[in-house]
């Protein structure tokens, strides 16, 4: 098997990257795709020696597709990546495109998962799953529970935390079946 070499895909601060980045085991990010420029995640991308390629109107799928394999991308994690990707986007990249998700799904799969989650009678959590064409509707891959507090500001703090240490842990234990 050859080792994975990640795309890690942002649209915000970057937190699950920099936990990605954290992991000093065979662990080869390649490039880090993001749709805003000013994302803190380019900034620790770039700290880190990754490239960043800024998915703009300008770009098709079809060019970040060819530039994933051009770097040598084999495998895709969407850390807080805020952008639905296309299904035959998705469908080129079957089984090797996982994605991180604040709520248990497929409780509250989309946005707002954590205010959503919040505001309900369910318990919250984390879950990591394969992508497929339906949003949030692949394989689960692990899931986690996180306690609820009193205030939203809480509970995000305690999702993300989880958030970090699930990432670690499955990109360190993922592997795709069909590479």
């Amino acid at each position: 098997m050859a080792a994975l070499n990640w795309a890690v895909f942002v649209s915000g601060s970057g937190s699950n990257l920099r936990a990605i980045l954290d992991m000093h085991r065979a662990l080869n990010v390649r490039l880090l795709v993001t749709q805003r420029k000013l994302a803190y995640g380019v900034k620790r991308a770039r700290r880190a020696g990754v490239p960043v390629w800024h998915f703009d109107k300008d770009k098709t799928w079809n060019q970040l597709d060819a530039y994933l394999n051009e770097r040598g991308v084999n495998a895709i994690f969407l850390a807080g990546f805020m952008k639905i990707l296309p299904a035959d986007f998705v469908s080129k990249w079957n089984r090797r495109i996982i994605n991180v998700h604040p709520s248990l799904l497929p409780l509250f799969p989309g946005v707002s998962s954590i205010q959503r989650s919040f505001e309900s009678e369910f318990a919250m959590g984390v879950t990591i799953h394969e992508v497929n064409e339906i949003v949030d509707g692949g394989k689960v891959l692990i899931q986690r529970q996180v306690r609820k507090s009193e205030k939203i500001e809480e509970a995000e703090r305690l999702v993300h935390l989880k958030e970090h240490q699930l990432v670690q842990k499955v990109v360190e234990a993922w592997i795709p079946e069909q590479m």
